[in-house]
């Protein structure tokens, strides 16, 4: 048996530019869910996870978010998620799902496409 594999995103090339794709990050450090039970805690956290995803992929070029899927567990969590994403990134077009999420204590998980240039 082999162990789990696990990438937070991969880039790909489109036409001299990079295309970051992220999917289900989650407040998630090592193996360990961090700011269990705070959701606006758990939203800058993915927020910065994505951010060290996407100058990483960038390799000191540029990056920009090009749009956000965005799973809530509770409903009423959406108005503060929403609101913390819209203080962050006023232009991006973001769609935010309330859903049932992978572990019990995740109270967000985001997917993401970014344009990167090396």
């Amino acid at each position: 048996m082999h162990p789990a594999w696990f990438s937070r995103g991969v880039r790909v090339e489109l036409d001299g530019e990079g295309l970051l794709l992220a999917g289900g990050t989650a407040s998630v450090v090592g193996s360990s869910v961090v700011h269990e039970g705070d959701v606006a805690e758990q939203v800058e956290q993915v927020l910065d996870l994505l951010d060290a995803l996407r100058r990483a992929a960038a390799g000191g070029g540029a990056a920009r978010c090009g749009y956000m899927v965005v799973y809530v567990r509770d409903r009423d969590d959406v108005g503060v998620v929403r609101g913390i994403l819209d203080a962050h990134f006023p232009t991006v077009p973001t769609l935010v799902i309330v859903a049932p999420l992978s572990r019990s204590d995740l109270l967000v998980e985001i997917d993401s496409a970014a344009i990167v240039t090396a």
